[in-house]
């Protein structure tokens, strides 16, 4: 288990043209990990990104962080790698705990939510062959977020599923904490966007 840390604000973006721009993932791995709440629904066809990028080159389908929702469920917003989506409702009210994975030279995606070990979706791209500009709120194109978002962190490794249990456990068992990232056997995060 990690130090839990002081958590008592967040960034709230109202889904129009809100974005906080960051960093770019260059030829590394990529673990971004996130906190969402949102209540907002949307068509299937439209898709956001609270934190994530679109990737250099491509068209939004190949944005790392995609959010979307089913044909068949089209209010229930879920992860989304292409178009493969996860099963957890994320736009319930409450705080979701989000983590995608990617490695660089499988350019396999995995997405992971609320710390569970097992990825609600895995999927692998051939399409995901540059960088990822990383961006809050949007996938610095047309992705604009509606919501809160919180603890956002890049890491130019790839968490192993413990870790990303252990971050969401930290938080879950301490109303108001969150874990120290720093504190990873993977090492720090690249980037840590707390917004207290």
């Amino acid at each position: 288990e990690y130090t839990p840390i002081d958590n008592n604000y967040s960034m709230e973006f109202d889904g129009a043209n809100n974005i906080v721009t960051g960093i770019d993932t260059g030829t590394n791995d990529v673990t971004i990990c996130y906190w969402i709440k949102t209540t907002t629904t949307h068509a299937y066809t439209l898709t956001q990104c609270a934190f994530g990028g679109r990737n250099n080159g491509s068209g939004d389908n190949y944005t790392l962080g995609r959010l979307g929702s089913a044909f068949s469920t089209p209010n229930d917003t879920v992860v989304r790698v292409f178009n493969t989506l996860g099963t957890t409702k994320l736009n319930d009210g409450n705080w979701h705990f989000i983590a995608y994975t990617y490695d660089y030279t499988t350019k396999e995606v995995k997405a992971y939510v609320d710390g569970n070990t097992t990825p609600e979706v895995t999927f692998t791209i051939a399409g995901y062959s540059t960088s990822f500009p990383i961006s809050i709120g949007n996938n610095g194109l047309t992705l604009y977020f509606t919501g809160n978002v919180d603890e956002c962190a890049y890491f130019n490794t790839i968490l192993s599923e413990g870790t990303i249990e252990a971050i969401y456990n930290t938080t879950n068992d301490n109303p108001g904490k969150v874990a120290d990232l720093s504190e990873t056997p993977e090492g720090a995060p690249v980037a840590w966007y707390r917004f207290e």
